[in-house]
């Protein structure tokens, strides 16, 4: 059974968020992937939707979560789950950053706009 200690997993950043890989094929997950996501103070995050369903867990902070055409404000201890090739947007206007933990089933795709599908590198 593997542990994917946090301080030695791979991170990624954007303009915005940092993606801690924890749980996926590289580390030895064989059937879904797991991160830690910081969103920045004051960040609206990027509209997509993925190929499959995606449940987020706020750890920390709190943020408005576009899902279709709902909004939703969550915060620590909540949850959503996304289903699969739903509109997603995920934004904090606080002045903390909003951690979550996000899990999501190996081989799923993002898409962005008109975008062709890609796999976000932090579940590969």
């Amino acid at each position: 059974m593997p542990v994917i200690y946090a301080s030695k997993a791979k991170t990624y950043e954007m303009p915005g968020v940092s993606f801690v890989g924890l749980a996926a094929p590289q580390t030895g997950s064989k059937e879904n992937s797991a991160w830690q996501f910081s969103l920045d103070p004051n960040t609206h995050g990027t509209a997509h939707h993925l190929t499959r369903e995606e449940i987020i867990i706020v750890t920390s902070g709190s943020a408005v979560a576009e899902i279709g055409t709902d909004k939703h404000e969550i915060s620590t201890g909540d949850a959503i789950i996304i289903p699969a090739f739903t509109h997603f947007k995920l934004s904090n206007s606080s002045s903390a950053p909003v951690i979550c933990v996000a899990v999501l089933p190996i081989g799923a795709r993002a898409i962005i706009d008109s975008e062709p599908p890609f796999t976000p590198p932090w579940t590969q």
